[in-house]
């Protein structure tokens, strides 16, 4: 098992594991749910003494300071304010003011223009640039990526709604909500794992990204047909099923869009892709 196998093997395990907590957690009074974000402290210290501690493997060579000038700080700030400012105006949209209101329509035109003014940025104004425009030359990578932010976006929203759907349906306590995503995380981590071992051994990506997208479409697919009657089974089968289209597309995304880049743009197509 390579290293990316293992970390996404965590993460995926995480993901099983966190709605668990955060539903036992939300079940034990009004005021014990804040110790979902509350939880986060600690873990972050712990791995940031992690990464102080063991990485990097090998020394790095070289004048701090010239490394630190290559840092794309303008890049960095407006990647993080242009997105901060677009959420903010989706967030807000419906929710907490008509899409048509003042606030919605500035926030969503502000973070449009700092997300455009990084582009340009990237593209003439950083001497080393965040996100280098030239990976996008290479169709393996704008596939990879259109494969990730449709993958992202699928995978967050079913994150989100299966558990409140089994909430409002079934009538489930948050923890049991919780549970049921279980099936999907634990069977993706076990497909993420085969998936990245068979790309490995054969040699193309292609096939297993198209049968995870195929296995992801239908699971999501029955899981649309669920209703008041339906059984455990098929809640659990049709979880089954998502979560080995989700490991079937996770894994061999990343090897393709390493693979469609030289070796010192690497680093940087393995983090735009997350």
């Amino acid at each position: 098992m390579t290293v990316a196998q293992m970390i996404g093997a965590v993460v995926a395990v995480a993901n099983g594991i966190g709605p668990v907590v955060g539903g036992a957690l939300a079940l034990q009074s009004r005021d014990l749910w804040r110790w979902i974000f509350r939880l986060n402290m600690p873990l972050t210290l712990l791995c940031t003494l992690c990464v102080i501690l063991f990485m990097p493997l090998r020394k790095v060579e070289g004048n701090w300071r010239v490394k630190l000038e290559a840092v794309d700080f303008v890049g960095s700030f407006l990647a993080l304010a242009g997105t901060t400012v677009l959420v903010l105006g989706l967030t807000w949209g419906g929710a907490n003011h008509p899409w048509n209101s003042a606030h919605v329509i500035a926030t969503l035109v502000v973070g449009f223009s700092v997300c455009a003014g990084f582009v340009l940025w990237q593209w003439k104004g950083a001497r080393f640039p965040l996100v280098p425009l030239h990976i996008f030359k290479s169709k393996i990578v704008n596939g990879a990526c259109i494969t990730m932010a449709s993958n992202g976006w699928n995978f967050v929203v079913q994150v989100y709604y299966i558990p409140a759907f089994y909430q409002l349906a079934y009538g489930y306590s948050a923890t049991k909500a919780g549970a049921m995503l279980l099936p999907i995380t634990l069977t993706q981590t076990l497909f993420s794992t085969l998936s990245g071992l068979v790309v490995h051994k054969v040699g193309r990506y292609r096939e297993c990204i198209l049968l995870g997208w195929v296995m992801w479409a239908v699971g999501v697919g029955l899981l649309s047909t669920l209703d008041e009657s339906s059984s455990v089974g098929k809640q659990v089968g049709y979880s089954l099923l998502v979560g080995a289209g989700v490991g079937n597309t996770l894994q061999p995304a990343l090897i393709a869009i390493q693979a469609g880049v030289s070796r010192r743009d690497m680093a940087v197509v393995t983090s735009f892709r997350k």
